[in-house]
């Protein structure tokens, strides 16, 4: 009986450690776009790498986890084959 408790109590402190983490790196990915979006050619660089492709070198350069929301932040949007000028024929 002990060890179903202790077992139950190990798996809801495991689940609040890892809604903590998540919180924390959601925290930390906001505030590194945050210094992003001040700093315009830092802004600018990040966005000629994705132009260039090499975006997913420096995700792996970084080595954190919250480098993958820093990168898709970004990222300039995806084309869906859809046109801005809507008057064109």
């Amino acid at each position: 009986m002990n060890s179903i408790i202790i077992k139950d109590n190990t798996v809801l402190v495991q689940s609040i450690v890892n809604v903590v983490k998540a919180r924390k790196l959601q925290a930390i990915a906001g505030e590194a776009i945050e210094k992003i979006e001040q700093n315009p050619p830092l802004t600018q660089r990040l966005l000629s790498a994705a132009k260039a492709g090499s975006l997913a070198a420096i995700e792996s350069m970084l080595n954190h986890p919250v480098a993958s929301f820093v990168i898709a932040a970004v990222q300039p949007p995806e084309r869906g084959g859809e046109t801005e000028d809507l008057n064109e024929e």
